[in-house]
């Protein structure tokens, strides 16, 4: 099992407080929050994350990131972390690429404070956005206890449909 905490119920820049339906955060499609990072510090946040262990999440989606990568957090669980052109960087914990299971779920959007324990440590100007309204989250009022809990069956790639699948998408999405 994974545990993780989300901002459920915020302020934000605007003065607007607002509490995020539950089935929103865990909604694998909803894009709620991201953090946000000054654009002439992209690379030294990504330098960060690389020293950290982190790297080419592969295969992945592309979905207009410069950056995606990926680290093992805790077996099957692994962090995935987009990073923006714009500064913006989202970050998702779902079941590692060595498993099959990573292609039809277990996964959580929106995840922020994993991200922020390392970001915090090369910029002092991260910060939260709410991002149906693009506003700055200038208060978290009440987290939300996320349990990700490991499926039954989990199916390892052999390594050689592993290279050759990873082969493939990269031709198709690059």
């Amino acid at each position: 099992m994974y545990v993780t905490y989300l901002p459920w119920h915020v302020e934000l820049s605007n003065g607007i407080k607002v509490r995020v339906r539950l089935s929103q955060l865990i909604n694998s499609s909803s894009d709620i929050y991201a953090l946000k990072v000054p654009i002439n510090e992209i690379q030294r946040v990504y330098r960060e994350f690389i020293s950290r262990g982190f790297h080419r999440a592969i295969p992945s989606i592309n979905k207009g990131e410069i950056y995606g990568l990926a680290k093992m957090i805790r077996d099957p669980w692994e962090l995935h972390v987009r990073i923006f052109s714009n500064g913006l960087i989202k970050g998702e914990v779902e079941i590692s690429r060595r498993y099959l299971e990573h292609l039809i779920g277990g996964r959580i959007n929106n995840v922020v404070y994993e991200i922020y324990e390392v970001i915090r440590e090369v910029t002092s100007n991260g910060e939260i956005i709410y991002l149906p309204l693009n506003q700055r989250v200038i208060n978290v009022i009440e987290n939300v206890r996320i349990e990700l809990k490991q499926p039954r069956l989990l199916i390892p790639w052999g390594l050689e449909v592993f290279r050759s699948m990873a082969s493939l998408l990269d031709r198709l999405w690059h």
